[in-house]
């Protein structure tokens, strides 16, 4: 009895220690987390950061005081894929790359999904710009691919700042690469578009030719679809701003994308008739 009564006596008597350090504890829960390392590995052609990123949702109604990218209260992603969903906030990102060995390293900083709106790369003063809002001549590396060259010093530490406007879903996964794995990505990708157009282009004009034969609007109704199915294909996959590119500052992904699922769906039949 007597023990616990002087432990209770202490505690009342001189609650400071134990106040101070619940309270340092619960300080730096509320800090932001310093940016994970990242350490690149020249012997490897992809390397995902996803897990490593730190992210921050900024809007006007943030109940934050400064206007400084650096200074926002940045948390740890946790997670293997970069996920928001509708919204008016800007999307910041932060990750520090750094290389130790030797020689320099260069590498291609891209986000795995096509559709990512406008995205700038902040690095020091130098900020460049790419993403799906912007035509493919004006993106710091012409792909269908939000992409951003990145070249690391020997014994360089850097750290890097992505801010995404866009009101756009967005399921995406942020790498680097070496130059050459890229463009094999970018092969590799206008392969498969190119004989999966082939083999859609064939069923379009199999149904033409048998609709206008034997008279059948059911044939006609089906290849408007399948055309329409192609041009909404494009438009997600980012490939038709690689094949269309006007001269005026006018991409298709934030046009056709609202526009064709739509008018193809109009088109559908129904198999009950």
């Amino acid at each position: 009895m007597y023990p616990k009564a002087l432990f209770s006596l202490i505690f009342v008597l001189f609650p400071a220690p134990w106040a101070l350090a619940w309270q340092t504890g619960s300080a730096r829960n509320l800090q932001a987390n310093p940016a994970a390392e990242v350490q690149v590995d020249p012997s490897l052609d992809i390397q995902d950061l996803t897990p490593r990123v730190d992210v921050y949702d900024f809007n006007s109604a943030s109940a934050i005081e400064t206007q400084n990218f650096k200074e926002f209260p940045f948390t740890p992603l946790a997670s293997s894929e970069i996920k928001r969903n509708y919204t008016d906030s800007q999307l910041w990102l932060r990750f520090e790359l750094a290389n130790k060995t030797l020689e320099k390293i260069e590498r291609v900083l891209y986000f795995s999904s096509p559709l990512t709106g406008s995205v700038s790369l902040h690095s020091g003063s130098v900020i460049l710009k790419s993403g799906s809002s912007l035509p493919v001549a004006q993106r710091a590396i012409p792909s269908r691919l939000t992409a951003f060259p990145i070249a690391l010093e020997s014994g360089a530490h850097q750290m890097f700042f992505v801010e995404r406007q866009s009101q756009h879903s967005l399921a995406s996964t942020l790498q680097i690469a070496s130059p050459e794995r890229f463009k094999q990505i970018d092969s590799e990708g206008e392969n498969f578009i190119f004989f999966y157009l082939g083999g859609i282009l064939c069923l379009i004009a199999y149904n033409l030719f048998v609709g206008l034969f034997a008279r059948d609007p059911n044939f006609l109704y089906y290849a408007i679809f399948s055309g329409g199915y192609v041009l909404a294909t494009l438009v997600l996959s980012g490939y038709l701003d690689t094949f269309i590119q006007p001269r005026v500052n006018f991409t298709f992904s934030n046009y056709l994308i609202r526009t064709f699922p739509r008018k193809s769906s109009s088109f559908s039949i129904d198999p009950a008739t």
